[in-house]
């Protein structure tokens, strides 16, 4: 009979996020070419495990959903969850009665909603001029 010991799991586990931590990094690269250059490799890296503590903080825990939460870091600002310009970021993640999915569907409809409100923003700023 084979036995694992606890040790074991943990090592299994710390290769398991390490190889998520990657993925994550090279999606981050692919995306956000321009951030990560100016963050430089350890920055990049640094966010990414700030981003998986910040989204189990939450109770995000799934790797889909924690990289949309670090993607909507790259998008608002590494700390869009606190930031006083998006409310409706702390409210939706500390929501306890939505799922780590729901949570992560609101926050990224709510995202592209910012989004769209700041494009429109800038257009009349520059019909303006």
């Amino acid at each position: 009979m084979l036995v694992i010991r606890k040790e074991q799991i943990s090592t299994f586990s710390e290769v398991q996020v390490k190889r998520f931590e990657e993925r994550v990094y090279k999606h981050l690269q692919k995306h956000w070419p321009n951030e990560c250059d100016t963050l430089g490799e350890a920055a990049v890296r640094d966010s990414i495990k700030k981003g998986i503590e910040r989204a189990k903080n939450y109770n995000i825990v799934s790797e889909r959903d924690i990289t949309r939460y670090i993607n909507v870091m790259y998008t608002l600002g590494h700390d869009f969850d606190t930031d006083n310009r998006y409310p409706w970021a702390a409210q939706t993640l500390n929501a306890a009665s939505l799922s780590s999915r729901a949570k992560m569907n609101q926050v990224c409809e709510l995202t592209s909603t910012e989004l769209r409100s700041m494009d429109n923003q800038t257009l009349v700023e520059k019909s303006d001029v």
